[in-house]
């Protein structure tokens, strides 16, 4: 494995930011990393419309901050293609992920770095999101809270088992496996965040690359950040788009469970798994129809809780039958990629 710069990148990814962004860089320029710690922030501008560049700019000139500070233009919109370029023009090992929403604690920076030199093994490190409110919660809110990357991510800090993942907010990957399991021929199928689109699983395909590649995925509660969540988000048709865009990314996700769970996955029994998968989501959907009337012709109360597994479960079952082409390719390519990745380990001694 090449060994990068020892050293902190903080990618903080914006569509249209110019009005989340103050606090965000101001909590960020106020990171606490003692000398012997290099690090920087990038700010990849993905294909706004609006004074981001200019805002970005301004904040760190009046912060008098120093460090390292760039702005780089995305155009392909999607929060993938912004964490991309992040990738491509980091100059450390270690990577946050930042969106344009979360306030990173004084010592997060320096906190970050050493739990990744402690332990060579963390492909991505998780941390604790505390959601700070501009409205009282709604009732709902602590029952969703994980879908709005805020609360505890396991029980206890360590490394996420069961086929569990991390959000991608706050997260802290490490470069040279990343680049390891893209020059293993992994290929991402997402786009993940475009615009307003709630779509969703990026960073869930690379956690699920990594642990291919025998890394670990890791939680602490040490590691916080405040995650600022605006009133127009707190909100029931939020939370229904919220789910239908987990729905419709979860294939992905899916073609990597099914080769976690069957060691040796042929082509033929992938596809009978597949549509035998599409069947039980069917039948998921059609066991609730007073729910399901009430998603289709969109009459339900705020606590039709039934309705949420209803709208992932269509999302999710349209998405899985339109896009079947696309999750064979998937299949194959995660399967090259196994292989690939298997005969590198075995090469490197690890």
């Amino acid at each position: 494995m090449e060994e990068y710069k020892k050293g902190v990148s903080v990618i903080v990814c914006c569509y249209n930011s110019a009005r989340r962004l103050p606090q965000t860089l101001t909590h960020l320029f106020a990171q606490q990393v003692h000398e012997g710690i290099p690090w920087e922030v990038l700010v990849i501008n993905n294909a706004s419309t609006d004074n981001t560049r200019e805002v970005a700019l301004s904040i760190y000139k009046d912060s008098k901050a120093e460090v390292s500070f760039k702005i780089i233009y995305e155009h392909q919109p999607g929060l993938n293609f912004a964490r991309a370029a992040g990738l491509r023009e980091s100059a450390y090992e270690y990577m946050v992920w930042v969106d344009d929403d979360n306030w990173l604690q004084h010592d997060y920076v320096e906190r970050a770095f050493h739990i990744m030199e402690d332990n060579k093994q963390i492909g991505v490190l998780g941390g604790l999101g505390m959601p700070v409110l501009e409205i009282d919660p709604p009732a709902w809110f602590e029952k969703y809270k994980l879908a709005y990357a805020a609360g505890k991510q396991a029980s206890q800090p360590g490394e996420i088992k069961d086929y569990g993942f991390l959000y991608g907010a706050g997260a802290v990957v490490r470069k040279s496996a990343w680049l390891e399991v893209l020059q293993a021929g992994f290929q991402s199928i997402l786009t993940d965040r475009k615009g307003s689109d709630l779509l969703c699983g990026g960073d869930v395909e690379l956690e699920n690359a990594m642990r291919l590649a025998n890394y670990k995925l890791w939680y602490d509660d040490k590691l916080v950040f405040k995650h600022f969540i605006p009133k127009e988000r707190l909100n029931w048709d939020f939370i229904l788009r919220s789910t239908k865009g987990s729905g419709e990314s979860d294939i992905s996700v899916a073609v990597f469970y099914f080769i976690f769970r069957n060691s040796n996955l042929n082509d033929t029994r992938f596809r009978y798994l597949y549509y035998k998968r599409l069947v039980w989501l069917l039948g998921q959907v059609v066991k609730s129809p007073i729910s399901f009337y009430h998603f289709i012709f969109n009459k339900y109360s705020t606590q039709d809780w039934n309705v949420i597994e209803v709208n992932r479960n269509v999302a999710n079952l349209i998405s899985s039958f339109k896009n079947r082409k696309t999750a064979f390719f998937a299949f194959n390519n995660i399967t090259s990629y196994r292989r690939n990745i298997q005969y590198n380990l075995i090469a490197k001694g690890r």
